[in-house]
């Protein structure tokens, strides 16, 4: 996600109201606007309900197909969380083919990535603190896998050294789709469009109440806060880094509290 778009760098609460507030805005004044030509020319023909209701209908299938972007994003974040756990955990158990010394410093530096990693949906907007975290990570990754050269470095290697060498590649390779995830948002173009969207269907409302003579104005105000809603909640879930609904990296905590206290070495390293 690029940190220069606007709707990246804005909170969203602030998002929010402010779109609350245009929106009810917007809404009051094509009332007044359509109440102005009922008293005028009386009341409206068919033509601006038919034009407001096609406006919330296509307004709708933006919120879906947006939502559904987001969500499927959501669900891919979470997916990974789980698939770099379980990657994580079998290079480790696959760490016991491996003799000491060097058994001792991978299983060291896989605990030590875990921990990295549990961090790396905390750093939040912090692009200091986040570019550390990547940075711990190109280096743990770099000596876990000096480590694991050192293993067959002075004997000949076995199948079971292959299996070590996958398990490996792996955590490094999930680590690359994690981050691609996180990169990966619906563009602010999209939502933007939908702003506008939202802005021309609940001016469209108002107008068609107003040629009605409609003077329920709480009415009115309920289909723009759930619009609201909804936008606000297809920003929050495509946030990776911030927001009300973030990835649980409960996965990545289990393993970790497994892998801390798996730290007495096996009967035959001994």
């Amino acid at each position: 996600m690029r940190e220069d778009e606007i709707l990246f760098r804005l909170p969203e609460w602030s998002i929010a109201v402010t779109l609350a507030v245009v929106l009810l805005v917007v809404v009051e004044l094509a009332r007044r606007y359509g109440r102005r030509d009922f008293d005028r020319f009386g009341a409206a023909e068919e033509d601006s309900a038919s034009l407001s209701g096609a406006s919330l209908g296509l307004l709708a299938l933006l919120l879906a197909f947006t939502y559904s972007v987001a969500s499927d994003h959501f669900d891919l974040r979470k997916q990974l969380v789980l698939k770099e756990a379980n990657a994580i955990g079998t290079a480790f158990l696959r760490t016991d083919f491996t003799p000491d010394p060097q058994r001792t410093e991978l299983q060291a530096l896989l605990r030590s990535y875990t921990d990295v990693r549990v961090g790396f949906s905390d750093a939040g907007l912090d692009a200091a603190r986040h570019a550390a975290m990547l940075r711990e990570t190109d280096r743990l990754q770099a000596a876990i896998w000096s480590a694991a050269l050192r293993t067959v470095r002075e004997r000949t290697s076995t199948p079971l050294d292959a299996l070590l060498f996958e398990a490996l590649n792996d955590v490094i390779d999930v680590h690359s789709e994690r981050l691609r995830a996180q990169r990966d948002h619906v563009p602010e173009i999209v939502i933007l469009l939908l702003i506008a969207a939202a802005i021309a269907s609940v001016g469209m409302l108002g107008y068609a109440a107003g040629r009605k003579g409609d003077r329920q104005q709480w009415f009115r105000a309920v289909l723009p806060v759930l619009i609201v809603g909804v936008i606000t909640l297809i920003i929050d879930l495509d946030r990776p880094r911030s927001g009300c609904i973030l990835v649980s990296q409960q996965p990545l905590l289990d393993l970790q509290a497994s892998l801390h206290a798996a730290t007495t070495p096996p009967a035959g390293a001994r």
